[in-house]
């Protein structure tokens, strides 16, 4: 929510060029880095799974699940709710930051494509407008 509004607030301020400079920078940082983004959030995916899996075992271990222990058998359940949840919530963070980095950043790649074309076409036009005026 910070960044959002600070841009907000920058976007007023600089001009379309710096505005593109720092797309440009931030594509090259992103592209430099993508494939350590790929491999931390994979690993934490899987770690996600593990511990979950891991979680499981342990609680049952533990609280023992049967009709003989059913008071331990719901604080476990409880626990094992808590656990799962938390863990949950990590798992679909983990993905949606797996799929953001596997995708490319394809509007502002095209952002800086039509910038640069839209530049050698002004460059291509100038010199016909001064070419006119001279006459």
């Amino acid at each position: 929510m910070i960044g959002i509004l600070r841009s907000f607030r920058k976007r007023s301020s600089i001009s379309d060029d710096e505005y593109i400079e720092g797309i440009r920078r931030k594509l090259s940082i992103y592209d430099r880095e993508r494939r350590w983004w790929i491999t931390f959030h994979a690993i934490i995916l899987a770690s996600m799974i593990g511990a979950a899996v891991y979680a499981g075992i342990m609680i049952q271990r533990i609280m023992g699940f049967g009709a003989a222990n059913a008071a331990n058998g719901l604080f476990g359940l409880g626990v094992g709710m808590a656990i799962g949840a938390s863990l949950g919530g990590l798992t679909i963070h983990s993905i949606q930051g797996l799929i953001t980095v596997i995708l490319p950043m394809r509007s502002e790649h095209l952002l800086i494509k039509y910038h640069d074309a839209i530049q050698i076409l002004l460059a291509e036009r100038r010199p016909e407008e001064e070419r006119s005026a001279v006459r």
